[in-house]
């Protein structure tokens, strides 16, 4: 299919760029380069309007630019490795992104900073960026954000991120407010063993639901009603989400009328059924819900009041409607309520109510709300003027933004098998600064994944300035040097968000423990474990340093203490606590009752590994004859 794909996209590639050369000869021959009038009549013969075939060809740079960067996208991410192809990616993106392609200019800024097909440079990296956002680029505008944010190679500022921040909300928010919804991102994280055993694959879930509705399971009935409605996980389609919800109604289920209602109150005009807009059927159902007191339909009341849909305008009874489905927890509700008073629209203008409801609205996920209260506080209106927290809103929102299926696409890679599309699609919403998309491509390059078919001239070549010559060829031991550097410094901008993620701040204090790519830092070693100290894993190292005396006091019953809380937190410590407490009580007696001062050595062994061996060869002898018991 790649190859069909690609074959026709060159040919009409050629097509359009000889179209657009012999169109530009033309046009040099009738008008003069310095020509100031474009406006000028030529006095070249009138051309016939071109055919149906020949104005289905693209004609603009553009267009070819646009052509060029589709081409560009199915050689960099193509899920075959056969296909793929970085070297051309590049020469097609760098194409596209001089011709004007705002998505190309994107492309180039993010190999720029990744090292990826060209040599890393942090300055023409931020050059792309600022070409791409002024050019409407989304994914750039929040690299900038959080780069501005971060101070990471340009000016640290909270003003000038939040303006870039701002931009994106607005495209969110639009989005959701005239679809109801947005895309599901899964933001796995790839560290999280637990998570990805038990994920199951959308058809899995899907048919869950399918089973437990047709047993008359009513909360499945919904489920399924939604998700045919948006096409989530499923392919969308308006009458299965009637069906479902209709039936879930009748079996008593008041959520039923409400989604009902919803449905027919925004329409559905996408998938293979079309439900146009029906005012009065909305009403019937809401109605039918609002009897038994269920928030969806309350809201959806106060909704058709507020805009006169189906019912005469009723301000009051819109807020009447709205305080009641607010008072039930309905996050939609209290936006609506949030932006009455806010705005004082129906009721009295409160800023103070405002702030609560749409505070509340917030804290439940309602994306409208973040976005409101980034303005409330970007703009000191109804709400202290603090950009921190505007930022901190509108990023909530950005992050919701389609642009994200890149994560969702990662996830799909990684489990396939196809590692280097999956680092790829990590590495673009890491540079957007989105945490899961830092922590899973750190993770991913810590392991040496996803590297086999990335051109490896320029990759990772953070510590020493870029040296053509040097990295023509380079080593494997350098190579992995590099992964580590970026896997490096790619944890530490995971450690740095808020909330931060607590096993890139372990790893870090591993990096430093071992001199990974770094000096070896004891001192920063234990300081980054006593940050993540309710983490299993950074408990049972400080056990072990203090059992040790590892730049921490040597200290037998601290050490007892920190391996116990990490079994306490962790099943999966238990049995590496256990074995460490086994092999600190031998020590704790023999320092205590054989021998005292210098660490104790049997020929070239500490005493602490012939311990632990002594205690694994017992563990191993106890598990043979338990298994050999008759």
């Amino acid at each position: 299919a790649f190859e069909m794909k690609t074959a026709t996209k060159l040919v009409l590639l050629w097509i359009t760029i000889t179209a657009l050369s012999a169109a530009e000869d033309e046009t040099a021959q009738a008008i003069p380069t310095d020509a100031a009038d474009t406006n000028t009549p030529s006095s070249q013969p009138q051309q016939p309007p071109p055919t149906e075939t020949q104005s289905s060809q693209p004609q603009s740079k553009q267009e070819i630019a646009q052509v060029q960067f589709e081409l560009a996208e199915e050689y960099f991410f193509s899920s075959d490795e056969r296909d793929r192809n970085i070297s051309k990616a590049v020469e097609l993106y760098k194409e596209a992104a001089a011709a004007g392609n705002a998505d190309a200019q994107f492309k180039m800024g993010l190999m720029y900073t990744t090292g990826i097909g060209l040599p890393r440079s942090e300055s023409r990296a931020v050059l792309y960026y600022t070409f791409a956002a002024s050019n409407g680029n989304m994914d750039a505008h929040m690299a900038m954000a959080y780069r501005h944010y971060n101070g990471y190679s340009v000016v640290r500022g909270c003003t000038e991120a939040a303006r870039f921040y701002r931009k994106v909300a607005d495209h969110v928010a639009k989005t959701f407010h005239d679809a109801g919804v947005l895309a599901h991102i899964d933001k796995m994280k790839l560290n999280d063993d637990a998570a990805l055993q038990q994920r199951q694959t959308d058809e899995d879930v899907m048919q869950y639901y399918q089973y437990s509705a047709d047993k008359g399971d009513t909360q499945a009935m919904i489920v399924l009603g939604r998700a045919y409605m948006y096409g989530s996980k499923i392919e969308q389609n308006a009458g299965m989400a009637i069906e479902y919800f209709s039936k879930a109604a009748e079996k008593g289920e008041p959520a039923g009328w409400g989604w009902l209602g919803q449905l027919h109150a925004q329409g559905v005009t996408t998938g293979p059924v079309v439900v146009e807009r029906n005012y009065t059927a909305a009403l019937e159902s809401f109605e039918k819900g609002a009897k038994e007191k269920h928030p969806i339909s309350l809201n959806g009341m106060g909704f058709l009041y507020m805009g006169g849909h189906g019912v005469p305008v009723n301000r009051t009874e819109a807020v009447r409607y709205f305080r009641m489905a607010a008072d039930l927890s309905n996050p939609e509700a209290m936006f609506n309520l949030g932006a009455l008073y806010l705005n004082g629209e129906g009721v009295p203008k409160d800023l103070g109510k405002a702030l609560q409801y749409l505070q509340g609205a917030s804290q439940q996920g309602q994306i409208l709300a973040h976005y409101q209260l980034g303005n409330m506080h970007l703009d000191g209106v109804g709400a202290p003027k603090k950009c921190e927290m505007a930022v901190k809103y509108y990023k909530a929102v950005c992050e919701k933004g389609t642009w994200n299926l890149h994560i969702q696409d990662g996830y799909d890679a990684y489990v396939a098998g196809d590692f280097t599309s999956a680092l790829l699609h990590y590495l673009v919403t890491a540079e957007a600064g989105v945490e899961v998309g830092q922590s899973n491509a750190a993770y991913m390059l810590d392991r040496g994944m996803g590297l086999d078919e990335i051109p490896t001239e320029f990759l990772y070549n953070f510590t020493a300035p870029y040296d053509r010559q040097a990295d023509l060829r380079i080593d494997p031991e350098k190579l992995t040097v590099r992964q580590k550097e970026h896997a490096l410094h790619l944890y530490k901008r995971s450690a740095d968000q808020v909330p931060t993620n607590i096993e890139s701040i372990v790893r870090i204090g591993d990096f430093y423990y071992y001199g990974w790519c770094t000096d070896v830092d004891y001192k920063k070693s234990a300081e980054k474990y006593r940050e993540a100290a309710s983490h299993p894993q950074a408990l049972f190292n400080l056990g072990y340093m203090h059992e040790n005396g590892i730049e921490l006091a040597e200290d037998f019953h601290l050490a007892k203490r920190f391996y116990d809380q990490a079994a306490s937190i962790s099943d999966k410590a238990y049995a590496p606590t256990q074995l460490a407490l086994g092999k600190l009580f031998v020590k704790w007696w023999i320092k205590d009752f054989v021998i005292e001062g210098a660490p104790i050595m049997i020929g070239t062994w500490k005493l602490d590994d012939v311990i632990l061996h002594a205690l694994v060869g017992l563990l191993g002898l106890l598990v043979f004859l338990r298994a050999n018991a008759v």
